[in-house]
């Protein structure tokens, strides 16, 4: 079996993580398919109220990981080079 999501499964489970929160949905994700017919995520996290700069960092790393994931490059592969730098968020 495979560990890959399906795109329905992977949209079920961010709106569950929405709706756990509570309150109003300040996040917001937008997929679109460029002319290449590649997916471009675009994931917008807000900090909740004591939540720190990690804690939110880390919630959209992973939203965006999830959808990367769902969503791989026409050549199978999930990100780019420049994953070899993650960056100081990692």
């Amino acid at each position: 079996m495979s560990d890959r999501l399906y795109t329905s499964e992977v949209a079920r489970r961010l709106l569950d993580a929405l709706a756990v929160r509570g309150g109003e949905a300040r996040d917001s994700i937008s997929l679109d398919r460029n002319a290449r017919g590649v997916t471009q995520i675009s994931v917008k996290v807000y900090a909740n109220e004591g939540e720190t700069f990690a804690d939110y960092a880390a919630r959209c790393r992973g939203y965006y990981d999830g959808l990367r994931a769902a969503y791989p490059m026409p050549d199978g592969t999930v990100g780019a080079e420049a994953d070899a730098n993650p960056g100081p968020f990692s």
